[in-house]
């Protein structure tokens, strides 16, 4: 799957999981290094069954969105693979 052209040396990403309130999830994502890898993760997030209102902090390198339904962790890092990151 094409996102877009490879702008920057992609690291592996970190994904830790911590709940915020009652269906916002925050997960933490090493490894951004410009809006082009935000847009990556984004897009990926956005499109995991259950995941809505996606925000990418570059500076903070974390991935908040709420969960409509409760969604597997493992869906959530096999979205950041397929946007061209690894996952512990």
């Amino acid at each position: 799957m094409y996102i877009g052209y490879y702008c920057c040396f992609r690291k592996a990403a970190n994904i830790i999981v911590r709940r915020q309130d009652h269906m916002a999830t925050t997960i933490k994502i090493e490894g951004m290094s410009c809006g082009h890898c935000v847009m990556a993760v984004t897009k990926a997030l956005s499109g995991v069954a259950g995941v809505k209102n996606v925000r990418v902090s570059l500076e903070r390198g974390e991935a908040t969105f709420d969960e409509e339904t409760p969604v597997p962790r493992e869906m959530l890092r096999q979205a950041v693979r397929r946007a061209g990151y690894e996952t512990p």
